[in-house]
């Protein structure tokens, strides 16, 4: 039997090397270090090192289960990944990432696994794609704007009912950790962006011809996220001011009218 859907997240951990629910999460984009250089000794060795010291983030994690879900439900024919080539692609990626002096394994280091999944000659262009799309698609801006509507709906209420409350206090307390996700992620996507995909380009496992190809493709749905991005951390630093200078709900609806409309149509479908 192999492992579900719903538990491919613990196995990718399990082959890491990481606990099953792991209490904090990173995103394993750092831009590492360079260690000395391998000696012999140190090649013989280098699977059970990087095993030992090279960390899978959640967000690899999530690329990973992600992908085998797609290819063994959705893609057409289907891709059967068993646990057990599933569990060696995380190795794989560990020992990828310790051989460029990197603690961390990175989304960009998924690119890699179209040299180890599907089984027939055009399966490594699907899986390369598939892996490009999941990195371009930003699940986590997502999440973040449901949890701004979340706090924005608070504050019509708190600002609406009792501006002066501790709930104010707490909602603008919130408000500001939203805020300085928002300008991480934003200057992420600048960096990447304007330093023409750094950490990309500055693996050993990428040929040139295969890194411009990637950058092509990726380009476009990150600049525009980082759009979104922007515009989200623009709203959500209004919403930080309101809070702070207590003002009037009707503030709001006149400074980010697009999400009062948002709010009042949530009050009236709950009515």
């Amino acid at each position: 039997a192999q492992v579900t859907n719903a538990q491919i997240g613990k196995l990718a951990r399990l082959a890491a090397g990481r606990p099953a629910d792991p209490s904090s999460s990173s995103n394993g984009n750092g831009s590492g270090s360079s260690g000395p250089a391998l000696d012999m000794e140190d090649f013989r060795h280098t699977a059970d090192l990087a095993y030992a010291a090279v960390d899978v983030p959640d967000s690899v994690v999530d690329i990973l289960a992600e992908l085998r879900c797609f290819l063994q439900d959705k893609c057409e024919p289907p891709m059967y990944v068993s646990d057990r080539r599933f569990m060696k692609a995380v190795q794989m990626l560990q020992v990828a990432a310790h051989a460029d002096g990197r603690a961390a394994v990175n989304e960009y280091d998924c690119l890699l696994l179209e040299h180890v999944f599907g089984n027939r000659p055009d399966d490594c262009h699907k899986v390369r794609s598939q892996v490009l799309e999941i990195i371009a698609s930003d699940p986590g801006l997502q999440q973040t704007e449901l949890v701004f509507l979340g706090l924005f709906g608070r504050a019509c209420r708190v600002l609406e009912q009792a501006p002066d409350s501790a709930e104010a206090a707490d909602a603008l307390a919130e408000c500001g950790t939203l805020v300085e996700l928002l300008q991480g992620r934003q200057a992420a996507l600048a960096a990447t962006l304007e330093g023409a995909f750094p950490e990309l380009r500055a693996t050993v496992w990428q040929s040139e011809a295969s890194v411009q190809a990637a950058v092509q493709a990726l380009t476009p749905q990150l600049t525009e996220n980082k759009r979104k991005t922007e515009e989200l951390l623009r709203e959500a630093f209004t919403l930080q001011q309101c809070l702070a200078q207590r003002s009037a709900a009707g503030v709001l609806e006149k400074l980010l009218p697009k999400r009062y409309k948002q709010y009042q149509k949530g009050i009236s479908s709950k009515v």
